[in-house]
């Protein structure tokens, strides 16, 4: 059986070096913090949208 099809076919907004790029701006964000609680709490500091405004599944 072959596997060259996408199983879950999703189209996200951008460019890979974009993303790549808003990623690493979030991650200084948060490198930049004195304190961050335990767990999840590093989501607070950059939110989900300014990597991809959005995405959406086809068919």
């Amino acid at each position: 059986m072959s596997r060259s099809h996408k199983k879950t076919p999703i189209v996200k907004d951008g460019s890979p070096s974009h993303r790549r790029f808003a990623k690493r701006q979030a991650n200084k964000r948060v490198r930049r913090k004195k304190y961050i609680a335990n767990g999840k709490a590093y989501r607070k500091h950059s939110e989900s949208w300014d990597i991809h405004d959005y995405a959406f599944r086809c068919s």
